[in-house]
């Protein structure tokens, strides 16, 4: 059973709890210390307005477990009314209102929701559990143990962004490479996130790594919060403001299973790190295909339930029940 961790995160007299506030009202991020390795108790938060009803929606998550069995679920908050929901499918890939983007400068469908399995400088293999109900995090696990980066720890932040799946019967234009399964990864460029945190990022580039003889795409993005936010646009301001960054995030993953006993990893483009509009291109893409995916329900070992079915049935269900009372 899930604990409530919100009243402890917010104790102002346990030394070990910190909070930040961010520039928007709506945007706050609660957290404990990240000891993930030990599996400690954790909560985070991310708000933001919805486009529809303005109204204030946060996403909780909430650890429980220790081990193998740690699992951190989500949890969906509007007003007092909280329910579990999956990260993959409930939260949106959108992030915001056009109303709240135009100030910044920002069109409505470049700002996209991320969630961070792997703050900057962990080594815990955390992901997203798609065979799971409610698709909690979890750590990976391999041969009945827990899995660490060998390669060292993480000079990024990392995660994936909701509501996207690499299909992998859909071959990438001009190879036989399919999709890894998976939600699209992300390799967020700033300062260390909360792990679970739900951020708003920018993507600006995307790297087509080719991983067990599958597509592996890993966007190159940057959180609203980050003070380079609004300089980053495109590789090229990448390449200004972070100089060698989108290099040695090649580099990295080309290598980073040499210390696995494994070969090194190759690139679809030869290497070349596709640009903003090219990235946002693949986000449409994976989007289509978690659509389609939820409408068929396919692969089947697959988790596609989502709190947005529950609540659609249990719409059903009011109109049948208020139907057979007139």
């Amino acid at each position: 059973m899930l604990r409530r961790l919100a009243p402890l995160l917010l104790s102002r007299s346990n030394p070990a709890i910190h909070s930040t506030s961010q520039s928007s009202a709506c945007s706050s991020l609660r957290f404990s210390s990240l000891r993930w390795l030990s599996a400690s108790s954790f909560s985070s938060s991310r708000c933001y307005t919805t486009s529809s009803t303005e109204e204030v929606v946060s996403f909780e998550s909430l650890t429980s477990g220790s081990d193998l069995q740690a699992r951190t679920h989500f949890t969906r908050v509007v007003g007092k009314l909280e329910r579990l929901c999956s990260p993959w499918h409930d939260i949106p890939l959108y992030a915001s209102s056009a109303s709240d983007l135009a100030a910044a400068g920002v069109k409505p469908s470049r700002l996209l929701h991320f969630v961070n399995e792997i703050p900057l400088g962990s080594q815990a293999k955390m992901e997203i559990a798609t065979d799971e109900e409610w698709n909690p995090i979890k750590q990976d696990t391999k041969n009945g143990e827990l899995r660490f980066i060998l390669h060292g720890p993480l000079p990024w932040n990392y995660g994936a962004i909701p509501q996207t799946w690499e299909d992998p019967s859909h071959r990438l234009e001009g190879t036989e490479f399919g999709g890894d399964n998976d939600p699209v990864d992300v390799v967020e460029l700033g300062a260390a996130l909360p792990f679970g945190a739900v951020a708003r990022v920018k993507v600006l580039g995307a790297l087509g790594l080719i991983d067990d003889g599958e597509i592996d795409w890993k966007l190159l993005a940057i959180a609203e919060t980050d003070p380079l936010f609004s300089r980053l646009n495109d590789l090229d301001d990448v390449e200004k403001y972070l100089p060698n960054r989108i290099d040695e995030v090649r580099e990295w993953y080309r290598v980073y299973k040499l210390a696995e006993g494994k070969a090194e990893n190759e690139y679809a483009y030869e290497g070349r790190a596709l640009n903003a509009e090219e990235a946002y291109r693949i986000v449409d893409l994976t989007h289509r295909q978690w659509r389609e995916g939820r409408l068929s329900r396919e692969p089947a070992h697959l988790s596609w339930s989502s709190l947005a079915d529950q609540e659609a049935l249990e719409a059903e269900q009011r109109a049948a029940s208020s139907s057979s009372s007139e």
